[in-house]
């Protein structure tokens, strides 16, 4: 199954009424990446840590879409979770028996970057993409990857005892903020203090949703080589830059007036080098 789903060319593929039990992780990838349809009716479906993948790709679908989705699966298996549709279920209920065989399988299909990180784990509301300082401050992007009742974003900084350093509420629309580097925090990184920043999400109500380890991650290390970057970003932005005239080559009038001497060029059948001119 691995082997077919992985084929480019492949756009469609029609597996129904073959007793199946488990839905490939490698559809889900096909699926996403490639635009492949499977048609899959007719088969069971064991909602193990096998089907977070698909349980992932249906919590990003919009609910209008939800419906009528032909990857919204029953579960057949196992027995307590029987005849619940999985995007329904709880990601922690979606549980693998320890196995050297699937924990092998689970390092083949988890080896993957991007989107595909949080395929075998509990999907966090919020993932950092960057984090960064950048001159006095530091810069944090995020991104959303659940349609989940998500409203405000609650970002903050804390130390190793966790005491806060800094917190902000802000609201949905905003993916990025830059944080002030305070001579307190400052003064504590240069010394190679540890701090983390993390980030949570609220519902609609105000009320916080369920916390996971991966929305906190440590601040960089390498505080010391912002100092050496401001430095040179001071350079290039005192930098003097070159006057430009009305009539220079490169610019709109230079380029107009090249083509009036052209046009009068050929009109009067008189040839002269362009750029032995001085305008």
């Amino acid at each position: 199954m691995d082997s077919i789903a992985r084929s480019r060319r492949l756009n469609k593929l029609d597996v129904r009424h073959n007793r199946l039990d488990s839905f490939e992780p490698a559809l889900v990838k096909g699926i996403r990446s490639q635009g492949l349809t499977v048609y899959y009716e007719g088969n069971g479906l064991k909602c193990d840590c096998f089907a977070r993948p698909l349980k992932h790709y249906l919590n990003r679908l919009s609910p209008s879409v939800l419906p009528t989705s032909p990857y919204n699966l029953t579960c057949t298996e196992p027995l307590v979770l029987q005849n619940e549709q999985l995007l329904a279920v709880d990601e922690e209920r979606l549980l693998c028996e320890g196995s050297v065989a699937v924990d092998n399988k689970l390092l083949e299909y988890g080896n993957t970057e991007g989107d595909s990180v949080y395929d075998f784990t509990s999907e966090p509301d919020l993932v950092f993409r960057d984090v960064q300082y950048a001159q006095e401050a530091i810069y944090a992007n995020w991104y959303v990857p659940s349609i989940e009742d998500i409203a405000d974003v609650y970002l903050y900084i804390r130390d190793d005892k966790n005491s806060l350093l800094y917190s902000k509420d802000m609201t949905y629309n905003l993916r990025s903020t830059t944080i002030p580097i305070d001579n307190t925090m400052k003064e504590s990184l240069e010394k190679g203090g540890k701090f983390d920043i993390c980030i949570q999400a609220k519902t609609s109500s105000g009320a916080p949703r369920k916390w996971f380890d991966s929305q906190c991650q440590p601040l960089p290390p390498n505080f010391d080589s912002w100092q050496k970057k401001l430095n040179i970003d001071k350079r290039r932005l005192t930098k003097k830059k070159a006057r430009k005239g009305w009539f220079q080559r490169n610019s709109v009038l230079g380029l107009v007036s090249d083509s009036i001497l052209i046009t009068l060029c050929i009109f009067l059948g008189v040839c002269l080098k362009l750029t032995d001119l001085e305008l």
